[in-house]
């Protein structure tokens, strides 16, 4: 996501994921002629056992948390972001190349 919509005070984090998307493009253009086709998954933020940590470190309730990162008021499972992995990777998606796809519930659209 902080490849579209930075956050302040986390530059090296912003730098880095603007990188992988301007390698993705790259790739494509340079491999598209080749047959291969280059894209990237951009997560939304993941239920994981790190975030509820650190969400819990910082005080923060993760249910009430939750909507701010989310149209969906809700974290993703894991198998979520999975989910459209398999699909890049798959046949469906034979036409999509140079693209990042946000899979975050509508954050990078507020």
């Amino acid at each position: 996501m902080s490849g579209f919509r930075p956050q302040p005070h986390n530059v090296a984090y912003v730098a880095a994921k603007h990188g992988v998307i301007g390698l993705t493009k790259v790739a494509a253009l340079e491999h598209g002629k080749d047959g291969i086709r280059v894209n990237a998954v951009a997560p939304g933020a993941i239920d994981t056992p790190m975030l509820q940590s650190a969400l819990h470190d910082a005080g923060i309730n993760p249910e009430e948390f939750a909507p701010a990162l989310s149209l969906l008021g809700r974290f993703a499972a894991g198998r979520e972001i999975a989910q459209a992995c398999l699909w890049l990777a798959s046949d469906l998606s034979s036409y999509v190349t140079a693209t990042c796809i946000d899979v975050d519930a509508g954050y990078t659209n507020r």
